[in-house]
């Protein structure tokens, strides 16, 4: 795998760091498997709500990311999840912009953000 995924439990969240690069033909794969890591944690220390702090480059393409947005059941992702995502960088937060509205459309509470302070006060509110 080509990125990095750190946690770290706090009172109210979990706070997610996740840094890489996307590797092009694989981007559905890792996806899932960042995700199903973060569900597998989330169950774990019993925690709903995620703030993720996401810096990974690469393109990610719409097909790429409504296939991600379709295995969301499959990796059990619950819908009572609420996840804050906050891109790195502008280029981020526009190939995730699809994303966004996608698990929106499907039922999932989530939201981009391009800073933590507003990530953090939504997904708290």
């Amino acid at each position: 795998m080509s990125y990095t995924l750190k946690y770290k439990v706090l009172k109210t969240h979990l706070a997610v760091k996740i840094n890489g690069s996307r590797v092009r033909g694989k981007e559905v794969e890792e996806g899932v498997s960042r995700w199903s890591k973060v569900v597998q944690i989330c169950t774990k220390v019993g925690h709903d709500h995620i703030l993720v702090i996401m810096d990974l480059n690469g393109k990610f393409s719409l097909d790429s990311a409504f296939k991600l947005v379709e295995s969301a059941d499959t990796i059990g992702w619950p819908r009572q999840y609420k996840l804050a995502i906050v891109a790195a960088t502008e280029e981020l937060f526009l190939s995730l912009s699809f994303t966004e509205t996608a698990m929106v459309n499907q039922g999932y509470e989530m939201k981009l953000f391009r800073g933590k302070r507003g990530a953090k006060k939504w997904l708290l509110s």
